[in-house]
């Protein structure tokens, strides 16, 4: 009996033949990351981060004056960060007074530490395949300069 696909699977097609979930189209697929390309997944990732936009525009607007209001305002209202995939409250109260979009302006202060440490995964990244490249090109130079070498003793000889 030969070998099933899986088994010879490398760590270059790595989600392909896998089923994964892509939460901006709401579907299961097996492309792997040539999904993220597709035309369906773009307009419907840009329709969402318009959408989302909107919503942080409208909160922006209280950010330099904010808008302390006496009571619950929209009691137990939250929003749906599309980010960290959570509901977040959308207002901070003390049943007594509610300051306008202060569950938004809080979840996003708090996630500057998760991007953050994403961003510096990123880089770390970034940097281990910058050096993996180089190596390969250096490895390259040295098996040119070897066989142009090899070539001038053989002219010579």
């Amino acid at each position: 009996m030969g070998k099933s696909k899986m088994a010879n699977r490398t760590d270059e097609d790595e989600g392909k033949g896998q089923f994964l979930f892509c939460s901006v189209c709401r579907l299961n697929h097996d492309k792997g990351r040539k999904h993220i390309y597709s035309k369906k997944h773009k307009a419907l990732l840009s329709k969402l981060l318009t959408r989302f936009g909107k919503k942080v525009d409208e909160a922006r607007k209280f950010l330099k004056r904010p808008s302390v209001e006496d009571g619950e305002l929209e009691p137990g209202s939250k929003f749906w960060c599309h980010f960290c995939h959570e509901n977040a409250d959308k207002h901070v109260t003390d049943r007594d007074v509610t300051i306008k979009f202060g569950g938004v302006f809080e979840h996003f202060a708090s996630y500057k530490e998760v991007v953050d440490k994403r961003l510096q995964e990123f880089e770390c990244e970034q940097e281990l395949k910058r050096q993996k490249i180089v190596s390969q090109i250096k490895e390259r130079e040295v098996i040119q300069a070897h066989v142009s070498q090899q070539v001038c003793l053989r002219k010579a000889g």
